[in-house]
């Protein structure tokens, strides 16, 4: 193998996965291929297949498995603007400039191959994800809490349904929350009968949220659903996923709140004045307090023998039920409020003993439920 790459390329390439691939990985493989006039970097971790094409001048094709952190760790301390690459005698010598650096072989049988495509990629469904990394960064939260003590809920679950007007959903859930999201999708297959459910492992859920943030806003993501894995394509970027394996509901609970009291509020003040209140929350009772009025709502809390505050905010329009009292962790609800899909969101309230809704006016598939701490 010969050939010679733009450094800038390279790096652009391998941004995705600099944190989430090489996070304590130094046994995590890098299989570089070198065909025609591309050079496509494929990386292995455990239950993540992760494939990158990039244009390359070409002398001579051919593979070589290097290790993963090693060789990004050594194209980041670079400053030329192209990088060599070549094989000889079973090694790879990478040259940049004046420094020089030679990669043994790898050996795969001691490493951790990710999964693999014995199937040829079907696809299934895609959409522009525009809202998507926002989406993915709010259920990662919870399905990385540690308010996650059972391990089936350390995953995002994303559903597939073939109705008249094809959607996807992705929900995620840890004891005291639920997020659920849906949008419109386009189906690129009529297998699909019934809505399919997939289990989103959380390292694949981190990796896809950061390719988005490389992503062109006009870019498309392509689901390709296997036996026991699943294919997301943009563009050059290939991510293959295992599934993982569930027995428990595949869709979570939806309550009834339409007949419920209502409020509607300015997301940024709404968001200012939660954070203002977190400032004087103790350790020992971390929580605010929530008190809808007829046109306000007071928020309220207090680190005894420390410090306390007041804050009353303006409700846009509400359906009230004055008397409600409603005691929340701040950050569960500033959680809550940051992926909103608009400027102005809803709260809902049913009781002092119920768990609070937060949706969207303009994106009915977008809620939050939030579980109350009891006083």
């Amino acid at each position: 193998m010969k050939l010679t790459v733009l450094l800038t390329d390279c790096l652009q390439a391998l941004e995705p996965v600099q944190t989430e691939m090489t996070k304590g990985a130094t046994e995590n493989l890098l299989h570089l291929t070198a065909t025609n006039s591309h050079i496509t970097f494929t990386i292995y971790k455990h239950e993540i297949t992760w494939t990158q094409t990039i244009d390359a001048t070409i002398t001579t094709p051919g593979t070589f498995l290097a290790p993963l952190k090693p060789f990004t760790d050594f194209l980041r301390s670079l400053k030329g603007e192209t990088l060599s690459l070549q094989t000889k005698d079973d090694k790879l010598l990478a040259t940049s400039q004046k420094t020089k650096i030679t990669f043994h072989p790898s050996n795969p049988n001691t490493f951790i191959l990710g999964p693999t495509n014995p199937e040829p990629y079907a696809p299934l469904a895609s959409f522009t994800p525009n809202s998507l990394q926002i989406i993915l960064q709010a259920a990662i939260i919870l399905t990385t809490s540690e308010k996650a003590p059972q391990p089936q809920y350390h995953c995002s679950i994303w559903t597939i349904s073939p109705d008249e007007k094809p959607t996807l959903t992705i929900q995620a859930s840890d004891t005291f929350r639920i997020f659920h999201w849906t949008d419109p999708i386009t189906l690129l297959s009529d297998t699909l009968d019934d809505p399919l459910t997939m289990y989103i492992p959380p390292s694949t859920t981190r990796l896809l949220i950061a390719c988005l943030k490389q992503a062109p806003p006009d870019s498309q993501l392509t689901i390709m659903p296997q036996s026991s894995t699943v294919t997301f394509q943009m563009g050059s970027t290939i991510i293959t996923s295992r599934l993982l394996q569930h027995t428990f509901a595949k869709n979570l609970p939806i309550p009834n709140y339409h007949e419920e009291p209502t409020y509607e509020f300015h997301k940024d003040p709404f968001i200012h004045t939660i954070r203002c209140a977190r400032l004087t929350t103790g350790r020992d009772a971390y929580r605010i307090t929530m008190k809808p009025q007829n046109h306000t709502i007071q928020i309220s809390s207090d680190n005894p023998g420390l410090s306390d505050s007041q804050h009353e905010l303006d409700v846009l329009s509400s359906k009230t039920n004055p008397g409600t009292q409603l005691h929340i962790n701040p950050d569960f609800l500033l959680d809550a409020c940051f992926p909103v899909p608009a400027k102005i969101f809803h709260l809902t309230v049913k009781g002092d003993h119920d768990p609070l809704l937060i949706s969207s006016p303009e994106h009915q598939g977008f809620y939050h439920l939030i579980a109350p701490i009891k006083p």
